[in-house]
């Protein structure tokens, strides 16, 4: 984005199973990074001892390097070993985590959210991000106040991974993506795709693995340098400038990933935007197609993923929204493969975190076995339609609503694990806090767009009371 940037309303820093996340220079703080990343420290230092390994990154805003050093300082101060990888993508760390043995990671990014925010995404011994009960744990701890700096003694070191002769994480991360598909069936299709990383870390990545997939290229907004042409958020209203570019280049399909690369979105040949629902759908289908086994999706994803498990005969789970409870019931499920409706695969053979380079290869993968475009292939799906709206509303009274608009419309099965779903056959809505922005997220999803806009209409118009 250029110019004065708008500071969005409800600034307050919200700490939730998906990290720390805030309004720079506002709530988030370099006293915030600072804290935070020592109180992860002293936790790592206590289970895994003195000169354990941390690791740090961010996504290239231009507020992530300082924020990235403080996040270094804390954890080197409770006397950890840390490696700072710069900007890289989120998957990305999650995979050097487990390469590496390291205790654990830090990566500074406010994933989709706009340019004046920044934050913590903390990564498991697992690679994964942190799970919801030690990740409270963590958050409880900081409310009490951090830890002080150890002495000088029981510090930390930060170094690079050139430093320590270290393989670049990226090279690690395109060989196991690589591994997904048929590398030569890909590459005999010549598929030629436009590619938007939006000055996000995934450009450099995301641009490695197609090259190597033999595929043509037109690279936008692939160098990280963490300023935003358009708004970060992968969807339809964000991407229309996008749309006539993708048209006029002759290009098969488009590839867009957001700022940490945690998210894919696609637009097919025409330039029009597919959208995050159909990746998990499509990069499922491929990887059923010889590994299957059960799925897991949030309850705000798109039934589709659900009609591609359904149509595999393999069973279908659904876990509350947070990438931390979709991985917690992957592993409990043992699924082989599942993530969120946002554009997030999880592909265990790579690492436990939404990753856009899973889905790239098992995308095109598919596209390349059967010989279809991009919208040819959507077309083999039901016509499910979803909604997505956002309404400002204080959190403490989305219970109060949430009978309100069970009231409005009854007849449906009810699940409370997430805010609330109403299911009917073929259409459901959901209302849920969001677990990254001070606002009320309103989910439909019907046989055609205009079932899913009466059932927000609906729900909008039960809020209106509330404001």
């Amino acid at each position: 984005m250029t110019g004065e940037e708008k500071i969005p309303d409800g600034s307050a820093l919200i700490v939730s199973v998906s990290g720390v996340r805030g309004i720079v220079g506002d709530s988030l703080t370099l006293e915030t990074v600072l804290g935070f990343s020592a109180v992860l420290g002293r936790s790592l230092t206590q289970e895994h001892g003195l000169g354990c390994k941390a690791l740090v990154a961010g996504d290239g805003r231009p507020s992530g390097e300082a924020l990235r050093m403080a996040a270094a300082a804390g954890l080197a101060g409770q006397g950890c070993d840390v490696i700072d990888l710069g900007v890289l993508p989120t998957p990305t760390v999650g995979v050097a985590v487990q390469e590496w043995n390291a205790a654990g990671a830090i990566q500074v990014t406010a994933s989709h959210n706009s340019a004046p925010y920044n934050g913590l995404k903390l990564f498991h011994k697992e690679g994964r991000v942190y799970p919801s009960k030690p990740g409270k744990i963590l958050a409880d701890q900081f409310a009490k106040g951090p830890p002080k700096i150890n002495r000088h003694d029981r510090c930390g070191r930060i170094r690079t991974p050139k430093a320590l002769d270290l393989q670049d994480p990226v090279d690690i991360h395109v060989r196991k993506a690589l591994s997904l598909g048929d590398i030569a069936t890909i590459q005999n299709r010549k598929f030629r795709v436009l590619v938007d990383a939006n000055g996000g870390s995934g450009g450099p990545a995301v641009t490695q693995l197609l090259r190597q997939l033999g595929v043509g290229l037109v690279a936008v907004g692939c160098d990280p340098t963490g300023f935003f042409a358009h708004e970060p958020e992968p969807t339809a209203v964000n991407l229309m400038g996008l749309s006539q570019r993708v048209a006029a280049e002759g290009v098969d399909l488009a590839i867009v990933v957001d700022p940490d690369c945690d998210r894919l979105a696609l637009m097919d040949s025409n330039g029009l935007f597919i959208g995050e629902e159909y990746t998990l759908a499509l990069a499922t289908a491929h990887c059923l197609r010889t590994e299957p086994g059960p799925v897991v999706i949030n309850l705000s994803t798109s039934n589709l993923t659900a009609e591609v498990a359904n149509r595999a005969k393999v069973p279908i789970y659904r876990s509350p929204v947070g990438e931390a409870h979709v991985v917690d019931l992957m592993r409990e499920k043992k699924a082989t493969i599942g993530g969120e409706g946002n554009g997030g695969v999880i592909d265990p053979r790579i690492g436990w975190v939404r990753d856009p380079m899973a889905g790239i290869v098992r995308i095109l993968g598919l596209l390349a076995m059967d010989e279809k475009s991009l919208a040819e292939w959507v077309r083999l799906l039901p016509p499910f339609n979803i909604v997505k709206e956002k309404l400002h509303l204080d959190r403490s009274r989305l219970d109060e609503l949430a009978k309100r608009v069970e009231q409005r419309l009854p007849g449906a099965l009810v699940d409370r694990s997430d805010g609330i779903r109403l299911d009917w056959k073929n259409k459901w809505v959901q209302l849920r806090p969001s677990n990254t922005e001070p606002i009320v997220r309103v989910i439909a999803e019907g046989e055609g767009p205009d079932e899913a806009k009466q059932l927000v209409h609906a729900v909008l118009e039960q809020g209106q009371e509330f404001l």
